[in-house]
């Protein structure tokens, strides 16, 4: 039987009294907190985040639910009267006897298990293409249209006719060059752009080349540089 201390408790708070814990090492890049909005501003907060009520004043440190927590604050500072309704968050409290060793404990259990999950690719194509078609931004799924290309390329690779049809009899040399998919924050993409604009070359190929030798060189003189 569980007694009343052992059980969590459900609460609805500002997320003002929310404070990240020290030890969470799971960090959240901008590309991650991007997709995370989209996912708020699609379906809202749909789990509460779980917490451990700290001594003294009404305050809370988060065990589970940094990201989601980080990107409903950032919402609320892009545009307080659009998503202003995130400013009251649900939580469950921790039981209270939980220990420090308990709650570190959780953070790592929280993370590492959700790890050795192992995905059906087939089945997520299917999903994100049935999203994908009925409109929906795929980033608040944690995901792109360039990442569904890629699953669907991998699971369906292209016959030898279709090849034929698009490079023809005898390829291009470059025709089968590999190519480079990064997702990045929007901040690093304007960069990237605006380096290009400036790179060397006439195709976006050889300019991005020619970026990777000036880096390449640059890291090279630092290098004697510290010798």
């Amino acid at each position: 039987m569980i007694k009343k201390h052992d059980r969590v408790e459900f609460k609805r708070v500002s997320i003002d009294v929310l404070t990240p814990s020290p030890h969470n090492y799971n960090k959240h890049p901008a590309i991650q907190i991007a997709d995370l909005k989209s996912s708020l501003i699609r379906y809202g907060q749909v789990r509460p985040i779980v917490v451990r009520a700290c001594a003294g004043d009404e305050q809370y440190m988060i065990l589970a639910g940094h990201g989601i927590t980080e990107a409903a604050q950032q919402l609320i500072e892009e545009s307080p009267e659009k998503f202003g309704h995130f400013n009251e968050w649900d939580i469950v409290v921790v039981p209270s006897h939980w220990t420090d060793l308990d709650a570190k404990g959780y953070i790592i259990s929280d993370n590492e298990t959700s790890r050795k999950a192992e995905v059906e690719e087939d089945m997520l194509v299917q999903l994100l293409q049935e999203q994908q078609e009925a409109g929906y931004d795929l980033a608040s799924l944690g995901s792109d249209d360039n990442a569904l290309e890629d699953m669907l390329a991998k699971l369906t690779p292209p016959t030898l006719e279709e090849l034929e049809k698009e490079y023809g009899d005898e390829p291009e040399e470059d025709a089968f060059w590999p190519t480079i998919r990064v997702k990045v924050s929007p901040e690093t993409k304007e960069l990237y752009e605006s380096l290009m604009e400036d790179a060397e070359g006439t195709d976006e190929s050889t300019k991005f080349a020619w970026l990777l030798e000036r880096v390449d060189v640059a890291m090279e003189d630092e290098e004697g540089d510290e010798e």
